[in-house]
């Protein structure tokens, strides 16, 4: 016929069948795989483990927390969300930049095998709103600096550092007779 035995185009192996059985089947047991496969069972005790152990390879690896996610594989995921909406043409630019920061954050939230959208939300939400506060901190910390009715400045600047909300930057302000330029913010 015009084939070599050492072409490797003999019989296949088993092993083939069992891993192909066990990844429809992912909860069966040995008994009903011989059963539905027609295999002996030494064939199949032979190759349970290792099919196991093949199909683990296949299952997608989770992480315990954000830190263990290695920066490559973040950098690419957040490359791919760049490129999700970029020819989107119904969607504002400020619009395509938000839901690429939150899809991004999905996307971390899937690899410490959190599937919830809405948490993606949650966290851009409280980390703009952070991101708000520590620019408005600095923002008077710059202005006070050039304000000569503060009167004790590094406790004043102490108090806008320890500040955690917008309000309570404002109760200090006020409590300092502070009014910053916000035009600037």
């Amino acid at each position: 016929q015009g084939k070599k035995w050492t072409d490797n185009n003999g019989r296949k192996s088993k092993k083939d069948e069992v891993i192909s059985y066990l990844l429809f089947n992912q909860n069966a047991t040995k008994y009903k795989c011989i059963k539905e496969t027609g295999l002996s069972k030494p064939t199949v005790y032979k190759y349970w483990e290792e099919a196991h152990q093949f199909l683990e390879t296949l299952k997608p690896k989770f992480y315990k927390n954000f830190s263990e996610i290695p920066f490559a594989r973040k950098n690419r995921l957040f490359r791919e969300m760049s490129w999700r909406y970029k020819f989107d043409e119904n969607m504002s630019e400020e619009d395509k930049k938000i839901m690429r920061k939150i899809d991004y954050i999905h996307e971390l939230l899937k690899l410490v095998n959190i599937h919830n959208y809405e948490w993606a939300k949650n966290i851009y939400k409280k980390r703009e709103k952070d991101k708000k506060v520590i620019k408005l901190k600095n923002l008077i910390i710059r202005q006070s600096k050039k304000s000569k009715n503060i009167g004790n400045l590094s406790e004043f600047n102490k108090l806008i550092k320890e500040a955690e909300t917008e309000e309570k930057i404002n109760e200090i302000c006020l409590k300092y007779d502070f009014l910053p330029n916000l035009e600037l913010f």
